[in-house]
């Protein structure tokens, strides 16, 4: 596939997402999986996917490209569940003090710097595994999409052979999520040191990712990096290989977590699995090993626990099969290994010879490891590579019909989340406050006024500290604005309870309602100019912000302190050459959940300002509100070309019964010099003050003039 092929291929997916409301579906299967959590998500298609906790993030892969878009939809939707998981079940602080632990071990051990890059893939590949397991557990309907994003990932991405420390690592994450080594490992490194450590760590990498808690899977994940530490060493002493280590791994990559609440770790039984073989015989041979290491004490109790512990409760012949484990431990005592030469090639020999093989990972041994050392077991037929890729395919191919109609049936669920937001969008995007033409000419017989609508949006999230003092705000308008007088009937048949009348049913009078009035009426109308001029580029404090930046921040907690008080117009203005040009961000009667003075980035190009002549347009605009309170709030530098001309507007507006408040933005060297400038244009209403002050005395100035 050449780069152009790739490209359309990737226009198309984007055309699909866009047309199916696929970022919809998606965003609302994260909030299912996540009830009560709050968190930002983003589709994209392409790059990674990963999350902190508080942004799931979700990459379209570019594998599945040319693939039906059912697939596309299924590798999707696993993708979604893997993340959020890590979410509900994984821990940043473990993952964080794990990369410091294995960085310590291999400063220690082998003074080697690179050991937290290890430390970070090694658990986020045993994280995968176990985080996986868990969601498919929660929610068994997931396993079929797990098992085809596993299915098709171990499919597509082969070894080859050029890179064996790196396919080395990532083989490991195979195993973790499939129970199998990566695809044409045998080919390439069958019989190699890396294909024996591979084998002698599987047991481990079972049990990590069986564990019930984070923590736990991080300590079974240390012994499996002390066993490899010395593979690893020999390999990084080679300058390449660390430079490969450190730009695929970064040293603070995301652990996709976020702390899960105290008890949240524990999962209740029905193991199920979402690898391409059976764990059931790897816990037999888990059995079978604890039952080693445990033997030489007999068949004590902590002995029983600590094999439940490591199956979970997958599989319950792991759990309950006392007399083959105690078969097992006598065949080991009385040195008779005569089962497995004589070739009998069942389980219980494969269950025995892995047991073993962990065993010795962990630094623990027995006379039955030494029997074994000295006579090897007879291994179980093995499927070859071929007859894998023959399953995996199979596997594969079966499980796209599965999912095919569940993704044509979300498909349509969201192209109605599509259309409803659509409508949502026309709703909020429809602007019933312009002026007409005749009514600009009111202003200007030459009509030297342009309306353009913002074409660019915001994607980065409005401040926290920002929504904050909206809020606050918010609170304190409502005494201001809404009118408390309100009407109370009593003694009536209908309407709610008053219980301060119930004694009236004892002498059979019934009339024990009462009607309250509506205490949220507001008869405010607010428009809000902010100045985009070019000297709103200049310093506005001392930490690097623009006027104009400050001036967004502001404007934003604004709208959020009149949210749902009174009907608010927000324009940003500027002139080019001789034309005023105005760009609404949101218009009187619109209604969003979204602060849109934020979402929305005025379609203006920062020259010139003509504050008067836009107040003038603000007023015409008030005018036309059917509220009979109006206010004007102007954002500026007060540095209009012509001060005359805004003195002229804001004493005209007021003439028409219109509150103004000037709101200044600048240094405070800036603001004293233009003190005696505001006050000429404004003569009352001024609010000067730093923009992280506006706030608390925003209140204080409306409350003061609309009461005059």
């Amino acid at each position: 596939m050449n780069a152009m092929q790739a490209m359309d291929l990737k226009k198309d997916i984007e055309k699909w997402v866009s047309k199916k409301g696929i970022r919809q579906v998606m965003r609302l299967t994260a909030v299912h999986l996540l009830p009560n959590i709050k968190f930002n998500f983003i589709l994209n298609v392409g790059g990674g996917s990963h999350t902190n906790g508080k942004e799931v993030v979700v990459g379209i892969p570019e594998l599945t490209y040319p693939m039906d878009k059912e697939i596309v939809f299924s590798v999707t939707k696993a993708l979604v569940g893997h993340e959020t998981e890590h979410v509900m079940s994984s821990d940043f602080t473990v993952f964080k003090k794990f990369q410091q632990d294995v960085k310590v071990y291999f400063k220690d051990h082998y003074n080697l710097k690179l050991g937290a890059r290890l430390g970070a893939h090694m658990l986020n590949s045993t994280e995968d595994g176990r985080i996986e397991k868990r969601l498919i557990n929660r929610y068994p309907g997931y396993k079929k999409n797990i098992q085809l994003l596993n299915g098709i990932f171990w499919d597509g991405q082969p070894v080859k052979g050029t890179d064996e420390m790196m396919e080395f690592l990532y083989s490991i994450t195979s195993i973790c999520v499939t129970g199998l080594k990566s695809k044409d490992w045998e080919k390439h490194y069958g019989g190699t040191e890396a294909d024996e450590l591979l084998d002698e760590i599987r047991p481990l990498i079972i049990k990590a990712i069986n564990n019930p808690t984070a923590k736990g899977c991080a300590e079974d994940t240390m012994k499996i990096v002390e066993i490899i530490a010395p593979y690893m060493a020999v390999k990084l002493e080679d300058l390449k290989n660390r430079q490969k280590l450190e730009k695929a791994i970064s040293e603070d990559a995301d652990y996709h977590t976020s702390n899960p609440q105290e008890g949240a770790e524990s999962q209740p039984g029905g193991f199920d699995s979402s690898h391409f073989l059976e764990e059931e015989d790897e816990d037999k041979k888990k059995g079978k090993g604890q039952g080693d290491e445990e033997g030489e004490g007999g068949e004590g109790e902590e002995s029983e626990e600590e094999s439940n512990d490591e199956s979970k409760g997958e599989s319950v012949e792991g759990e309950t099969d006392e007399s083959d484990e105690s078969e097992s431990k006598e065949d080991g005592e009385d040195g008779e290994s005569e089962s497995n030469s004589e070739g009998e090639e069942d389980e219980e020999s494969e269950s025995k010879e892995n047991g073993d093989s962990r065993e010795k990972s962990e630094g623990q041994s027995d006379d039955e490891n030494q029997n074994s050392d000295d006579e090897p077991a007879q291994k179980k037929p093995e499927m070859s590579p071929e007859e894998v890729e023959k399953m995996i395919q199979d596997m594969v191919d079966n499980l796209k019909d599965e999912v095919a109609e569940e993704a044509e049936q979300a498909m349509r669920q969201g192209e109605r989340e599509v259309a409803k937001e659509q409508a949502r969008d026309d709703a909020e995007n429809k602007y019933t406050g312009h002026l007409t033409d005749e009514e600009v000419l009111v202003v200007d017989k030459s009509k030297n006024f342009q309306q353009v609508d913002p074409v660019h949006f915001r994607s980065k999230a409005l401040p926290d500290e920002i929504k904050k003092q909206g809020k606050f705000v918010n609170k304190q308008l409502k005494k201001v604005f809404l009118n408390k007088k309100t009407y109370n009937s009593t003694n009536r048949r209908s309407g709610q309870v008053d219980f301060s009348g119930l004694w009236k049913l004892g002498v059979e009078d019934y009339n024990v309602f009462k009607k309250t009035g509506n205490p949220n009426l507001s008869d405010y109308a607010v428009n809000v100019l902010v100045d985009a001029s070019g000297s709103m580029l200049g310093a506005g404090d001392n930490k690097g912000n623009t006027k104009l930046q400050l001036a967004y921040e502001s404007t934003a907690m604004i709208e959020e302190a009149l949210r749902g008080l009174v009907s608010t117009r927000i324009t940003y203005f500027t002139e080019m050459g001789s034309t005023v040009v105005h760009s609404t961000v949101r218009d009187f009667d619109q209604v969003s959940k979204d602060t849109l003075s934020w979402k929305r980035i005025p379609a203006l190009h920062n020259s010139g300002n003509r504050d008067g002549y836009s107040i003038a347009i603000a007023t015409q605009e008030l005018l036309k509100r059917k509220e009979k309170k109006k206010i004007l709030i102007v954002l500026s530098d007060g540095a209009p070309w012509d001060q005359g001309e805004v003195t002229s507007a804001v004493r005209e507006a007021r003439k028409k019964g219109i509150v103004v408040i000037g709101i200044a933005f600048g240094s405070e060297a800036e603001m004293k010099r233009n003190q005696k400038v505001y006050q000429k244009m404004y003569q009352k209403g001024i609010l000067m003050v730093q923009p992280d002050r506006i706030y608390r005395e925003l209140t204080r100035v409306i409350e003061k003039e609309i009461s005059k």
